[in-house]
């Protein structure tokens, strides 16, 4: 794609007419709205343009989809109801890995935030994979590795029958690297500086605990909460384990 001869003035009045919409009393007249949608518009092109194709081998899982025949076989594979939110490391669960990436700062969370996220799976379904990931918006910069800083939270899960983890995990990447230069960047181009993180795991949660301890990665926080807590944050009863670690049914 050629870029417009002015395109360096144009996106430098966009970000002008952003910057006044949001930080300004005043806002924009409706001329300058109509301005702005506008440019927006031009700005969307050359980001699509620039953005590269999806990965062939994630583009391949995606076309699988698509026959009747696979997709109903898929779609039988048993998924136990169980609690999925938020991330429980117990017994009875297989992991294979956690996820973080940065989302930088926009006009609705001016702190920028993150999210995080967990590929993982009931020991006794092999291919039934499942994903929670959750939006951090940070509240305040003085607590942001505080557990308990006011952040706000919004969680999501996922089901995804027969997809192998890894492509799960690198189609997240696909999907939460596409929704910042949508929807987070002011600017056009996609290829910033990369900073999605992984913890790879691959076993139960003793595994991940090992893994976790091991890692020392400056996002990863872990806390063990009180049956009392569990109960408060969730409103269910906690779940109990025997003496051997495994859940009391």
């Amino acid at each position: 794609m050629n870029l417009p001869k002015n395109f360096d003035q144009l996106n430098e009045r966009r970000h002008a007419l952003i910057d006044r919409k949001y930080s300004s009393n005043q806002g924009l007249s409706p001329a300058e709205e109509k301005e702005l949608a506008e440019l927006q518009e031009i700005a969307g092109q050359v980001r699509d343009a620039l953005t590269p194709p999806l990965r062939p081998d994630i583009q391949a899982t995606i076309d699988a989809l698509k026959d009747p025949a696979k997709l109903e076989a898929i779609m039988r594979l048993p998924y136990k109801d169980v609690e999925e939110i938020p991330f429980h490391i117990m017994p009875g669960r297989y992991f294979h890995a956690m996820f973080y990436y940065p989302t930088p700062p926009s006009p609705d969370h001016l702190l920028g935030g993150n999210v995080t996220g967990l590929v993982w799976r009931l020991e006794d379904e092999p291919d039934s994979w499942r994903v929670v990931y959750r939006f951090r918006y940070y509240a305040n910069l003085k607590e942001i590795d505080s557990l308990d800083s006011g952040d706000h939270f919004s969680w999501y899960t996922m089901h995804c029958p027969g997809a192998p983890p890894d492509h799960i995990l690198e189609i997240m990447r696909e999907m939460f690297t596409r929704l910042r230069d949508v929807a987070y960047s002011d600017g056009v181009t996609p290829n910033e500086p990369d900073e999605w993180s992984v913890l790879k795991v691959d076993g139960n949660y003793e595994k991940f605990y090992a893994a976790a301890g091991a890692a020392d990665l400056p996002w990863l926080h872990i806390k063990r909460i009180t049956p009392e807590e569990y109960e408060k944050r969730t409103g269910k009863k906690a779940p109990t384990l025997d003496e051997h670690g495994q859940l009391k049914s």
